[in-house]
């Protein structure tokens, strides 16, 4: 959801974006087995965990006024970001 704040885009069709992105993440796992073990009640919450935080996302950004602070909460959130990958890896790694 990130590129399309770097992209001129209204709302509608970056949220749309977004949720076709989401919803093709998913059926690629399905498809190629990449997530053997994963509910489908999982890969809906991803689905919209997605969606929620490009709405967030849409909003906090629509609200930030100083550039600077921008680049630092893009940042914090791809930090963040990573983090989070990490934590899902372990688990992953731990119960398969």
């Amino acid at each position: 959801s990130y590129v399309t704040f770097l992209m001129p885009m209204e709302y509608a069709s970056a949220f749309w974006m977004t949720l076709s992105i989401g919803i093709g993440w998913e059926l690629i796992e399905r498809i190629t087995r990449l997530s053997r073990t994963e509910a489908y009640t999982n890969s809906l919450s991803d689905i919209v965990g997605a969606q929620l935080g490009f709405m967030a996302g849409w909003w906090l950004f629509a609200h930030i006024t100083n550039p600077a602070f921008a680049s630092l909460v893009i940042l914090f959130l791809c930090a963040l970001f990573c983090l989070v990958c990490l934590f899902g890896y372990r688990a992953f790694k731990y119960y398969g």
